[in-house]
Formats: C-alpha cells, sequence, structure tokens
C-alpha cells in the first residue's frame, strides 16, 4: 500500500510540473525538490525500523557492529548522493550533479578505509598461517 501512496505522490509531482512547466517554468524546480524532498521523508520512515534491526542483528553477532556501522554509513551516503546528484542534473547542473558524485565516491571510500585495513589484516595472518 506504501508504493501506491510513491507512485500517487510522483505522479501528481509529474504532472504538476508539466503544467506549471507551460506557464510559470521558474517554479518547476521548486516542485521537483518538494516532491523529491517528500518521497524521501517517506523513505525515511521506512528505513528507521530497517535500521533498528540491523542493529539488534549486529548486537547479536558480535564482532560484526563495527562493519555493519561502516556499510550503513556508506548506504547513507549512497543514497544522499544519488538525491543531490538528480537534483542537481534536474536543474541543468551536469557539472555540480558530477562533483556531488565524486564527492560521494571519495567519502565512501574514506568511510571505508578501517574495514579494508582489517580485511587486509586478515588476509596477512592467513597467509602467515
Amino acid at each position: 500500500m506504501e508504493m501506491v501512496s510513491v507512485l500517487g505522490i510522483g505522479l501528481i509531482g509529474a504532472v504538476l510540473i508539466l503544467l506549471i512547466k507551460q506557464y510559470r517554468p521558474e517554479y518547476t524546480l521548486l516542485l521537483s525538490i518538494a516532491t523529491a524532498g517528500v518521497l524521501f521523508l517517506m523513505a525515511l520512515s521506512w528505513l528507521v525500523p530497517l535500521l533498528g534491526s540491523f542493529g539488534r542483528i549486529a548486537e547479536e553477532i558480535s564482532g560484526i557492529s563495527q562493519p555493519m556501522k561502516v556499510v550503513l554509513k556508506c548506504l547513507g551516503v549512497c543514497y544522499l548522493t544519488e538525491l543531490g546528484s538528480a537534483l542537481c542534473k534536474e536543474a541543468g547542473q551536469a557539472a555540480i550533479s558530477h562533483k556531488i558524485e565524486l564527492c560521494g565516491r571519495i567519502l565512501i571510500l574514506t568511510l571505508s578505509l578501517p574495514l579494508i585495513e582489517t580485511f587486509l589484516g586478515l588476509i596477512k595472518d592467513l597467509i602467515r598461517g
């Protein structure tokens, strides 16, 4: 049922943007950002219970809570990067969109460095015997 709400809001936003574009094109970006914001808030409301479940799973399995935090942070960066990039592309700012994507990739790499170091340490320990 939630997906019907998402589709409804998305389609209403798209139709309003098409109608307003004919008369007041300067408001289309604002309406697009508002529609995307409402949809993003809906997604966040569904994400809270999911994160709680991941947290409980991480607590039950000892030693995995730190890697799980890194993965969840990276996932959050991915979603925010995609949202910001899409909004910039829609506004006709492809250069800014590409820079947002570059910053997102660099941030994900930075966040995942401790995980990579741990993984490489495990490999080194396995090779040594």
